[in-house]
């Protein structure tokens, strides 16, 4: 299982380096950092960010020997993390949530905030939601938003262009049939459980 996990990782960075699309929601996370850092991934990414395209490489190689190293002398160990009783483990994965929430920017709000979407998370996960799409779609709003604000200025306001360009309408079918195999097979699924 943990061979699948890592191999997971590695082939989920390639949309992000090539397209900038995150395949996984720790790649949302770096698509983030990258984008802090002002480094847009995409085609243009090993022209003009070479070195950093080779270190990511680089380093994911490195981190999977140390992986492996540390897997084959510390399995028998780390298998006794499971016998940890969650009442002593949740309040320590608590207060690291709240000290690394304040520690960023000294403000008690950023923690309500955190507590706020940890409700929300509750929620979602009781109701079987994937939050994988959630964080995905939180990191790649605001590129969302901004492109298709251009967009509507190019056109003067209207949606037409999506439905009459060629390119921009191959993309949104494939999108609306990704969302509707996506529902399709939720529903699906649920009534499996159900019978």
């Amino acid at each position: 299982a943990e061979a699948a996990n890592n191999a997971n990782a590695g082939g989920a960075l390639v949309p992000l380096i090539t397209i900038g699309i995150p395949g996984a929601p720790v790649d949302a996370i770096l698509l983030g950092a990258m984008m802090i850092h002002n480094i847009t991934p995409g085609p243009q990414l090993f022209a003009k960010h070479g070195d950093m395209v080779w270190a990511l490489m680089g380093g994911y190689l490195i981190a999977n020997i140390i992986m492996f190293l540390i897997m084959v002398f510390s399995t028998k160990h780390i298998a006794k993390i499971i016998k940890v009783n969650r009442a002593y483990l949740i309040p320590v994965v608590f207060v690291f949530c709240f000290l690394g929430t304040y520690s960023e920017s000294n403000n008690i709000f950023d923690v309500w905030v955190m507590l706020c979407f940890g409700v929300f998370g509750f929620f979602l996960d009781r109701a079987k939601f994937p939050l994988g799409p959630l964080v995905i779609g939180f990191v790649l709003g605001d590129d969302l938003e901004k492109y298709l604000r251009q967009g509507l200025q190019q056109s003067s306001g209207s949606f037409e262009p999506m439905l009459t360009q060629p390119i921009s309408l191959g993309f949104t079918l494939v999108t609306v049939a990704f969302l509707a195999f996506s529902i399709y097979a939720e529903v699906k699924r649920r009534k499996k459980e159900k019978v």
